[in-house]
């Protein structure tokens, strides 16, 4: 590297890392780039042990700004402030850089000028710095995400935080991080996917360690319902700021049905009303109901669907706006099946289903409502019964209707059209079914969430 090598800034978060901070700095520092064209901006949030000291051992080599604490985003928002490199990463005190990290991503930004960030995969590493896994992104089932992003980052992150570096010229859309951002690095990518192509290096940049406090698991309910609706907000807020073009009818739909799953998820975690517990105010379901009435005026598939994943974004909670907007990703894939990548809805779950679908749980199954339903609709009707019984083995289940079927007075040749529904019980599936189908038949006097957003099939027109 010559003196004209680009500046590369770090900002390194600490807290509490005395153990660990050294080999981090050396990591960096030690990276083959000119000295003087690396700026380490470390801001420590807090630390009761000797880290700050540990820090300030390196001089002019770092420059440290100690926190009395705060959120994490107020940190890396006062480290963001304060670099100005060509490059810019952030890092965590208790990780470690791999040799020859910046040469590999340097180079990467040099042969491909519409790149606006790069990242890697990442070793796991114990607080001792023993290998616990050759990959995270295997280790989490985490697939290859690259080029351009924005769609597939409307439903989830593939972008590692630590494994990352960014374009410097991209700062002032990135800094400072909002408030609504409640995961720095999904930030990060979502906001650079707007402006530029995304590129990832097929090996580890990073040796990221997994320790005490620093465990990310969610081992009891209350951790869980807290991530999620973390989770919840953050999705909602990228689904709210969504516009026509911004990703596929399929896109769209994968992320409206990651928040249905999660809000599926909160119910059986929690016994508070959905809504409360999804952290959806009043506020937000007047949005959401104000976003729908103005998607429904708009005349542009993909401007009506953009409109309606805003509905969504504001209230997961009303299973109406799903299905609506299932609806309007099938019209918006008529309009222009060229810009879609796959199925734009989740009507695999329901392969061979006629226009009309109504469902019925297994737990729900009897001559009763067999009897009541085949009033209605025949075998020459467009619609068809979906019987979701989850892993149930597909003989025994079809013995089962055929004996309600029977019990219930039915022809066989006069019998309306049925599917069987055998995939697992988990909230993904629910969400996805609930979606899909346009009514219930049941007797329950309660029903859980989604299903308890499908109006119950006495109450619609069917067939």
């Amino acid at each position: 590297m010559t003196a004209t090598a680009p500046l590369v800034s770090c900002v390194l978060l600490t807290f509490n890392h005395e153990r660990w901070v050294r080999d981090a700095l050396d990591s960096i520092l030690g990276q083959p780039h000119p000295a003087g064209r690396l700026q380490v901006v470390a801001v420590d949030n807090g630390s009761t042990d000797a880290t700050v000291e540990i820090l300030e051992a390196y001089g002019d080599r770092v420059e440290v700004h100690a926190l009395d604490g705060g959120s994490l985003n107020d940190a890396l928002n006062v480290g963001l402030a304060r670099i100005d490199g060509d490059f810019f990463t952030v890092f965590s005190g208790d990780d470690v850089w791999t040799p020859d990290r910046l040469p590999a991503m340097l180079e990467v930004f040099a042969e491909r000028p519409g790149v606006g960030l790069v990242y890697g995969d990442m070793e796991v590493i114990d607080g001792d710095g023993a290998l616990l896994h050759r990959s995270w992104r295997e280790l989490n089932g985490v697939p290859v995400d690259e080029g351009d992003l924005l769609g597939r980052l409307l439903e989830r992150n593939a972008v590692f935080g630590p494994a990352m570096l960014v374009r410097g010229t991209l700062k002032p859309a990135i800094a400072p991080i909002p408030p609504q951002a409640a995961w720095e690095d999904w930030w990060f990518a979502s906001t650079v996917a707007r402006l530029a192509e995304i590129a990832y290096l097929p090996f580890p940049v990073t040796r990221y360690r997994r320790h005490g406090a620093a465990l990310s698991n969610v081992d009891t309910a209350e951790k869980e319902a807290r991530f999620l609706r973390e989770d919840l907000r953050f999705r909602g807020w990228l689904l709210q700021n969504a516009s026509a073009g911004d990703a596929s009818p399929e896109e769209i739909v994968t992320a409206v049905l990651a928040q249905l799953d999660g809000v599926a998820r909160l119910a059986e975690l929690t016994s508070r009303p959905l809504a409360s517990a999804a952290g959806v105010s009043a506020g937000d379901q007047r949005r959401a109901r104000a976003a729908a009435r103005a998607a429904r005026s708009l005349t542009d598939p993909h401007a009506r669907l953009a409109g309606l994943a805003r509905a969504v974004g504001h209230d997961p909670t009303d299973i109406r706006l799903g299905r609506e907007l299932s609806a309007a990703a099938g019209a918006a894939e008529a309009a222009d099946a060229g810009h879609v990548l796959g199925p734009v809805d989740p009507a695999w779950l329901l392969d061979g289903a006629r226009a009309r679908i109504t469902l019925l749980r297994l737990e729900d199954l009897s001559p009763a409502l067999l009897a009541r339903y085949a009033e209605r609709v025949g075998p020459d009707d467009d619609a068809t019964l979906a019987l979701f019984a989850p892993d149930g083995d597909a003989g025994e289940v079809a013995a089962l209707v055929d004996g309600a079927l029977a019990e219930a007075g039915v022809d066989p040749e006069r019998a309306p059209d049925m599917l069987l529904v055998g995939l697992p019980d988990t909230p993904a599936v629910r969400a996805a079914l609930a979606v899909r189908a346009h009514a219930l038949l049941s007797d329950a006097a309660t029903v859980a969430w989604p299903f308890a957003g499908l109006p119950r099939v006495d109450a619609v027109l069917v067939g």
